[in-house]
C-alpha cells in the first residue's frame, strides 16, 4: 500500500516516491529535451537488433523527424490563427491559402535542416537488442525568417503580407507553448 501526502502552504516541498507508487525504479529518459525560447526540441527511442546498428540511427532520425514535423505544423496553425484573427475578413482569406503552403514548404525544408543534439544507446540486453535515444532541434527565430522569406517570394502576397505582426503572432504562440509544455512537464512530476 501506498500514501501519497500532498499539502499546501509548507516551506517544504512534497515528494512522490515513485519506486512505492509503481513498485519499480523510475529513470528519466536520456535526451529527453524541451522546447525553449529558442529551439524546437523532438526526442525519439528506437529498439532494434545489434545486427540492424547501420540503418537504426537513420531510422530513428526519420521518426524523429516527423515527430518535429508534426510539431511545427501544429504551431504554425496556431501562428497562422493568431494571425488572422487580427486581419480583416477579406485580406484573411485570400492571405490565408498562401501563408498556409507557405508554411508547408518551409517546414519541408527545415526538416533537411534539423541535426542531432543528443544520441545515446544502451547495451545490448540477453536477446541481443539495444535502445537508441535521439534528441533533434529546429531554431525558432530561422524557422520564421524562412517563412517570412517564402511569403516575400509572392509580390501580391507581399503587398498583403504584415511581416511585423507575423513575428508578433510567431513568437507569442511560440512563448504560450513553452509555458504549456513546461506546466505539463511540471504536472508529470
Amino acid at each position: 500500500m501506498s500514501l501519497v501526502v500532498i499539502s499546501c502552504g509548507s516551506n517544504k516541498q512534497a515528494t512522490t516516491n515513485y519506486k512505492a507508487i509503481t513498485g519499480g525504479e523510475v529513470y528519466e529518459m536520456p535526451c529527453q529535451m524541451y522546447d525553449d525560447d529558442d529551439w524546437f526540441y523532438a526526442t525519439g527511442v528506437r529498439q532494434f537488433k545489434m545486427s540492424s546498428i547501420n540503418t537504426a540511427p537513420t531510422a530513428l532520425l526519420r521518426s524523429t523527424q516527423l515527430q518535429m514535423r508534426q510539431k511545427l505544423s501544429g504551431v504554425y496553425k496556431a501562428v497562422l490563427r493568431d494571425y488572422f484573427d487580427q486581419m480583416s475578413t477579406d485580406e484573411g482569406s485570400y492571405a490565408n491559402e498562401h501563408i498556409e503552403s507557405a508554411g508547408d514548404l518551409v517546414i519541408r525544408a527545415t526538416m533537411n535542416d534539423t541535426y542531432e543534439v543528443c544520441r545515446k544507446q544502451t547495451a545490448p540486453d540477453a536477446n541481443n537488442n539495444a535502445t537508441m535515444y535521439m534528441a533533434i532541434k529546429v531554431s525558432k527565430k530561422k524557422f520564421v525568417e524562412d517563412v517570412v522569406k517564402e511569403i516575400s517570394k509572392d509580390k501580391q502576397m507581399e503587398v498583403r503580407f504584415n511581416e511585423k505582426q507575423f513575428r508578433d503572432s510567431a513568437f507569442k504562440v511560440f512563448e504560450d507553448s513553452n509555458k504549456e509544455e513546461f506546466n505539463k512537464f511540471k504536472e508529470n512530476q
